[in-house]
């Protein structure tokens, strides 16, 4: 689990629930977490050794990579949201320059945003669990080919 800005420092938020590990081989995927920088405006930056570590981990890769984060992260001239990094063109510059299929998921901006395509690279925001309408995101990653679903908890209101 990734600490977002609501939740508690960084060393609770860890001691509750354990730090993310360095990364994550699931059937051909490879996923890799990020705690970024916060910085004004609520918005992040990503540490030269992060960016580094995550180029490395991705081209020593040959399956899709999907990286995880709370601020989201996409092309400035795609989408223009209310939170981005302030060094996005950084990190952009190297997810463009691993050769696998990428996706960026992050969260934060609670209405979420669809899903943006650059090429062979992919970002999408997912909406906020915690207000209502209760969505979340189902991804699937299949033959080089993402798809996704917004998909909201039954709520039943009680008299």
């Amino acid at each position: 689990m990734l600490r977002g800005n609501h939740d508690p420092e960084q060393n609770i938020f860890a001691d509750i629930l354990g730090q993310p590990p360095d990364y994550l081989d699931l059937k051909g995927v490879r996923f890799i977490p990020f705690i970024d920088k916060d910085e004004p405006g609520c918005n992040a930056s990503r540490s030269r050794f992060d960016i580094k570590r995550m180029y490395n981990l991705g081209v020593e890769f040959t399956g899709p990579l999907v990286f995880l984060q709370h601020v989201p992260l996409f092309p400035p001239e795609l989408a223009k949201g209310y939170y981005n990094y302030t060094n996005a063109a950084e990190i952009l510059n190297a997810i463009k320059a691993l050769p696998n299929q990428t996706l960026t998921i992050a969260g934060h901006e609670h209405a979420g945003m669809p899903m943006i395509n650059s090429g062979k690279d992919h970002f999408i925001v997912a909406p906020a669990l915690c207000e209502t309408p209760f969505q979340y995101l189902i991804v699937e990653l299949s033959n080089h080919n993402i798809t996704y679903q917004v998909r909201q908890l039954l709520t039943q209101q009680v008299d």
